[in-house]
């Protein structure tokens, strides 16, 4: 459903760009040409369709983020006590197993009626949202082609909004960007910081033998490993 979603919002933003385009042109006849818009007519297109496409697709976007974090804290909610008591790791993957079950694949443990039912509620909660967003997207899209072009007027500054957009999408791009490089460190400087811990950092330069096999258990043979770089 969701790519079907995205195809219609898709077709729908072409259209309001070639609807945004004739607009403009039936504007440029009402006052002597096209000389006298203030922008191109490909400019009266491209807003149609960013007030068409985008806030749909940032609705989505925030929607899908959040939807599978709300649907798991509901379906685990209405678990029976016995499972909700569960220790974290096997309520991990009792979840595991009911997603699993719902997309089709194999489960590692037998299918009970509780983890059944846990399954179904999963799926028509997800169908309940897909089609919530879907009608919300096609509303939200719809409604702001139509309020564009009801709004195009030979004085709109219809290339300096585009551009304006444009920029703002840009800064947002380069942004995530950053943080994600800044996160990618972080993460490898935390790690760094945990081996470096175990390991003097004496021992991983000037080692001369690389044997990373540790112990993951105090009972486990080899509870120590050579990380000689």
């Amino acid at each position: 459903m969701i790519s079907l979603l995205f195809l219609i919002l898709l077709a729908l933003t072409a259209i309001a760009f070639i609807y945004g385009r004739k607009r403009s042109h039936a504007l440029a006849k009402k006052i002597g040409g096209l000389p006298r818009l203030h922008s191109r007519p490909f400019y009266y297109g491209a807003l149609a369709a960013l007030w068409c496409g985008l806030p749909a697709l940032v609705l989505a976007a925030f929607w899908l983020a959040g939807e599978s974090r709300i649907i798991t804290h509901l379906v685990l909610s209405n678990l029976p006590e016995k499972l909700r008591l569960l220790p974290a790791g096997e309520l991990n993957l009792l979840l595991n197993d009911i997603k699993n079950l719902v997309s089709g694949n194999i489960v590692s443990q037998n299918v009970t009626p509780e983890i059944q039912a846990a399954a179904n509620h999963y799926q028509s909660l997800t169908n309940l949202s897909h089609t919530i967003l879907a009608v919300a997207c096609l509303v939200l899209a719809i409604g702001g082609m139509l309020l564009t072009l009801e709004r195009l007027k030979p004085t709109t500054r219809a290339r300096n909004q585009v551009e304006r957009v444009i920029k703002l999408l840009l800064l947002a791009s380069s942004t995530v960007a950053i943080f994600t490089t800044i996160g990618i460190i972080l993460s490898i400087l935390f790690e760094a910081l945990r081996f470096f811990k175990a390991i003097p950092v004496a021992d991983f330069l000037f080692g001369l033998h690389w044997s990373p096999q540790m112990a993951i258990r105090a009972d486990q043979v080899g509870s120590s490993g050579s990380f000689g770089a």
